[in-house]
Parts: C-alpha cells; sequence; structure tokens
C-alpha cells in the first residue's frame, strides 16, 4: 500500500485518501469464537506485538500521510469492556505516534465492530445510554 501511495505521487499523480493502519490489539477470543479477530492467529490486520508497535511508529514517523487507526475487536459475542479496552488500546498507540512524531498525526480514530445484541428475544439487555462502559468510551481523548 505505502510503495503503491508513493508511487502515484512520484508519477505526478494526486490523491486524497484516507491512509491508516488496523491494529489487532491482542485481547482473545470473545464468546463467538468465529467473529473474534483480536487473537494472535487472525489475519485481518497487524498484530499489536512490541516488535511490531514499533514498526507502526517508524511508518508514521516515515509518512506524515498516514492519520489514521483502526481497531476492531470482533463482531457479536465481544462484550462492551472487551471493545472499550480495545479503542482505549488504539487511543494509547495514536497517543504515542504523536508523541513520537512532534505533532498531532493521528486524527482519525476507527473502532470497528459491533456491540452484543440479544437474538434469544426481544428483551433488550444493553441499556446504550446508560451503560458504565460506554460511559467510559465517551471520556476517550484523541
Amino acid at each position: 500500500m505505502i510503495e503503491s501511495r508513493e508511487g502515484l505521487l512520484a508519477s505526478g499523480g494526486t490523491t486524497t485518501a484516507t491512509v491508516g493502519v488496523r491494529i489487532n490489539p491482542l485481547l482473545g477470543f470473545g464468546g463467538i469464537e468465529a467473529l473474534s479477530v483480536s487473537n494472535i492467529e487472525s489475519k485481518f490486520a497487524v498484530a499489536l506485538t512490541d516488535e511490531n508497535r514499533a514498526i507502526i511508529i517508524d511508518y508514521f514517523k516515515a509518512h506524515d500521510w498516514l492519520c489514521c487507526i483502526h481497531v476492531h475487536v470482533g463482531s457479536q459475542g465481544c462484550p462492551l469492556p472487551m471493545l472499550a479496552e480495545g479503542a482505549q488500546i488504539a487511543v494509547d498507540l495514536a497517543d504515542e505516534i504523536d508523541a513520537t512524531v512532534g505533532k498531532k498525526q493521528v486524527t482519525i480514530l476507527d473502532i470497528g465492530g459491533g456491540l452484543p445484541v440479544n437474538f434469544d428475544d426481544s428483551e433488550v439487555l444493553l441499556d446504550l445510554i446508560h451503560h458504565p462502559t460506554l460511559t467510559s468510551i465517551s471520556t476517550l481523548t484523541l
């Protein structure tokens, strides 16, 4: 991806595309293993190991057009605290990148996944307005 974008720009082309890195915060499996993508075997993102963390930061230092961190823990079966932890890990990485490059470079934090839904009946199991985990997510700063 980086080589393609740089090749486009080197040949006189232009782009306004937003480009970022999708991270795997390595939180493990949620309640539905098939829909969990935050385990070490997942192929859907860059696993946020110590080694890869340094590589990601180096990419942001080398390419000032990188401006986004995307995190996706899983869909369904992932409890809210797990989703919130994934969001916090993304915020922490963004803060570390910004501190390292010396400016506000990560301007987009994309949190993928889905909130758990009760498929068994019509009972609402999640009060989105008053849930303490969602309240803590709303206090994250980027």
